[in-house]
């Protein structure tokens, strides 16, 4: 036991109850770590549940477009004739609500067969920041030969480029898939 104790006031004892917790300033580095990685993180979570609708959405397209050229084949139609609409296919997508024979309406997107039919569908991104167009066989910009995005916002561009797309040259804001 030495002869001398020395006390001293800056000291961190656990018996005499100092220290025993966290500072104020440690507990605000700990916030603004967690803050930082959450203004990080944030963004690139939303990026990527919106890449999972979109991909969604091009599954759908391809069923409809699929189903659209089945209906066309029964038909007997020829691909630069018309084709079939939601009444005449043959298809049945959970979630889907069809608003009339060229348009059905799912959680995410609004589908359309107006064009040429369900053989050149496209998907509308609704209820969203990211505002977009997904076309199958795109007819308008590409004479039925591309699948194209299409990005109306800088969030929608974001996507369509996330996606694979790449730009189209002469065509604003429209990208090759």
């Amino acid at each position: 036991m030495p002869l001398l104790k020395v006390f001293s006031p800056f000291r961190l004892d656990r018996a005499n109850g100092l220290g025993s917790g966290f500072t104020l300033i440690e507990l605000l580095v700990v916030v603004l770590i967690i803050g930082i990685l959450a203004a990080i993180a944030l963004p690139q979570y939303t990026l990527a549940v919106e890449k999972s609708h979109a991909a969604e959405a091009m599954i759908h397209l391809k069923a409809i477009q699929q189903a659209g050229d089945l209906c066309a084949l029964e038909q007997g139609l020829a691909l630069d004739e018309g084709g079939c609409d939601f009444d005449d296919i043959d298809i049945d997508i959970p979630g889907f609500v069809v608003d009339d024979p060229n348009y059905a309406t799912g959680d995410n997107f609004e589908y359309s067969c107006d064009t040429g039919g369900c053989r050149y569908p496209y998907a509308e991104r609704i209820n969203s920041d990211f505002h977009y167009w997904i076309f199958f066989r795109d007819v308008i910009e590409t004479d039925g030969q591309l699948n194209t995005c299409r990005g109306d916002n800088e969030k929608g561009r974001r996507i369509c480029k996330s996606l694979g797309g790449k730009e189209i040259q002469g065509r604003e804001n429209v990208y090759e898939l």
